[in-house]
């Protein structure tokens, strides 16, 4: 991304926000199910051991874990958010850096990044030490933002899931299973994932064409620079039209056959 704000903005923006786990929160019980079908997967590669989240929020994944057998620790930067973890859901989680956590080297069995890597300034410093970290053999879950997909081409600049302030740097499948590859890890299998469900794709739509001003208008709020989030919901849930193209148009289907879909997994693991 061009202009990034510097580590010190990109650590106090985190230390104190509150919303992803209030998010993590309010979806547990379906977040619960999503992980152990991820746990599922990297259990193809790997037995139960020692797993690691990196960027773990309240710990939904932690818990997934641990029922299926896992001895889990995970790093959440949010401070108030790692706490809510520990003292509700009785979960390891350090509010620190990966490498200022002070885990022994190759002493974890399979790490998982769920959109966390494109938040990162230095992701090939990160995910370097997740190879230090990772025992030989071990596997590494990424899950991330696929600006190769359909949407990523269609919207550019103003794909509003892909593009946004805190998402450092871009991927598609190519730029990281190459960087996974020159860090030593083995790429095993990738694919996307779509939904027809967007809410954000009308906003990502007027802004490709330049007519924000038209969908200001259309939510009622004419002349605004930014967009206003409540009016814009009230938009898409009250406008039939809206509504329809928000939950039925994306062709996510095709998306997913193609590998066009706009959430990018990759597993793989660290050779030796």
């Amino acid at each position: 991304m061009a202009d990034p704000p510097d580590d010190e903005g990109v650590d106090a923006l985190y230390e104190e926000e509150r919303t992803h786990g209030e998010q993590a929160l309010q979806e547990h019980e379906q977040n619960l199910a999503r992980f152990d079908q991820i746990l599922q997967r990297i259990e193809r590669e790997v037995r139960p051991g020692r797993f690691l989240d990196v960027g773990c929020s309240i710990g939904t994944s932690l818990v997934a874990a641990r029922k299926r057998g896992w001895e889990v620790q995970g790093i959440e930067l949010s401070r108030p958010v790692a706490e809510w973890g520990r003292e509700n859901l009785d979960l390891d989680i350090r509010s620190v850096h990966l490498a200022d956590a002070g885990f022994e080297e190759g002493s974890f069995d399979a790490i998982l990044m769920n959109h966390v890597l494109e938040h990162v300034a230095d992701p090939a410093g990160v995910l370097e030490t997740c190879h230090r970290l990772l025992r030989p053999g071990g596997a590494i879950y990424q899950s991330l933002p696929n600006h190769g997909s359909l949407k990523g081409r269609l919207f550019g600049a103003s794909w509003t899931y892909g593009v946004v302030t805190q998402h450092l740097s871009l991927f598609h499948k190519r730029s990281l299973r190459r960087m996974l590859t020159r860090l030593g890890y083995r790429v095993r299998r990738s694919w996307t994932d779509s939904n027809s469900k967007d809410p954000h794709l009308i906003v990502s739509l007027m802004g490709r064409l330049g007519r924000m001003d038209k969908l200001a208008a259309w939510c009622g709020t004419p002349g605004q620079e930014c967009l206003d989030e409540t009016a814009y919901v009230r938009f898409i849930t009250d406008r039939r039209w809206a509504h329809f193209v928000s939950q039925r148009v994306w062709p996510a289907r095709f998306c997913r056959w193609t590998g066009l879909g706009e959430d990018l997994h990759m597993l793989a693991v660290k050779e030796g």
